[in-house]
């Protein structure tokens, strides 16, 4: 009896505490959601305050400004790649940037800081072309386009490799995009120099007006020496401030051409690639986004030792008749690459340097044109004697 009271004590107890733990519970659940809310505003929050020290600061990229009725919706992406290795990566850095404060802080986050971004670069340069329409779009100088060029000069550094065919399709576009900077620098020295000009006069003239009106002379003097100096103080730093984006141009396509591959089966495509380079970047010299004949010529050799590179590397894996075919372009067609002369008459011409580097590996030698010999008729010699003892 009394074991039977202690099991019906035991089972009233377990029910009691079940049903206590049972109600213990559901607040307990209420309240868990309210920290993860918080922590997800928190988070929300941190989040905006790191994309404005991102946007703002130091930093010369400025994002668009709000448009009240966009004329159609830019692409919300918001989100960061996960970490499924199933996930194409390429398909999601092919993206197209949003210019907006989140949209430019999203690119730098999640896409220029991924440590897969240098793999996909060197198929694609369409975020720099990108940046550069975004400038020209809402009228920034020339110090924006120098510090997109350093922005991604430091990420090719950081490439393995760079595919010719991208640098190929890539450099019209580039070269479209930067030059409106520099034509916009040079066209606004006049602006410049009277802006500056005007403020010297203004402040020149509330000083120094009662000496002017004693002695005028020697006031004009002394006024067209500070004309002077400040035109060429302005005309100086015009020059520094193009020659300085030049420069950097010339630094972002040597370094693209120092990393250019190919395969061993594409050597004939290398050398056409090659070409096409150096014709594209005639372009850049005919826009001036080249300083002069030195820095094309510059980048004329950094394509030739790199080919020659490719054939010391590839020479094994490389047909005879494809250095046969490259042997008879150099001598019949007119190559861009070639034809700019060395600054000095005793340096290996690039046509030389490259038949050279070429005959190390495939004997054919090229034929030498037939010499001409001019048959004269006997008639056309007695004339002539004649003609001679006339005189």
């Amino acid at each position: 009896m009394q074991k039977n009271h202690c099991l019906f004590l035991c089972m009233v107890l377990s029910i009691h505490s079940n049903l206590q733990l049972a109600t213990d519970i559901q607040p307990r659940k209420t309240k868990k959601s309210s920290p993860q809310q918080n922590v997800i505003k928190i988070d929300a929050e941190t989040t905006s305050v790191s994309q404005d020290k991102i946007i703002s600061g130091t930093t010369i990229i400025k994002p668009a400004a709000q448009i009240a009725s966009p004329i159609f919706d830019l692409p919300q992406v918001t989100t960061a790649p996960t970490n499924d290795m199933g996930l194409d990566l390429f398909s999601y850095f092919l993206r197209p940037i949003n210019f907006s404060k989140e949209g430019i802080a999203h690119y730098f986050k999640y896409t220029y800081n991924h440590d897969q971004y240098t793999e996909y670069l060197p198929y694609n340069f369409s975020h720099m072309i990108q940046f550069l329409e975004f400038g020209q779009a809402h009228d920034q100088n020339e110090a924006y386009a120098k510090s997109i060029i350093k922005l991604f000069l430091q990420k090719i550094k950081g490439c393995d490799f760079v595919n010719s065919y991208s640098l190929i399709t890539t450099m019209p576009k580039l070269a479209d995009s930067l030059a409106p900077y520099i034509v916009k620098k040079e066209a606004g020295f006049l602006e410049e120099l009277q802006k500056n000009l005007k403020a010297r006069f203004s402040k020149i003239f509330s000083t120094y007006y009662s000496y002017f009106q004693k002695n005028p002379d020697a006031f004009l003097e002394a006024l067209s020496e500070q004309i002077a100096k400040k035109t060429n103080e302005v005309q100086t730093q015009q020059h520094v401030d193009v020659e300085q984006i030049r420069k950097d141009v010339l630094r972002f396509l040597e370094t693209c051409i120092s990393k250019l591959v190919w395969a061993p089966t594409d050597a004939y495509d290398a050398w056409i690639a090659v070409n096409e380079i150096a014709t594209q970047t005639e372009q850049f010299l005919d826009k001036k986004l080249l300083s002069d004949m030195d820095a094309f010529d510059d980048i004329c050799w950094s394509l030739i030792h790199r080919f020659c590179y490719f054939i010391d590397v590839s020479a094994d894996d490389i047909s005879q008749e494809t250095f046969i075919q490259i042997i008879n372009d150099i001598h019949n067609e007119k190559l861009i690459l070639l034809e700019v002369e060395e600054q000095e008459d005793l340096i290996t011409r690039k046509k030389d340097f490259i038949l050279k580097k070429i005959k190390n590996y495939c004997p054919y030698v090229y034929p030498a044109p037939a010499k001409e010999y001019k048959v004269y008729a006997t008639q056309t010699i007695l004339d002539s004697a004649e003609q001679k003892n006339i005189a």
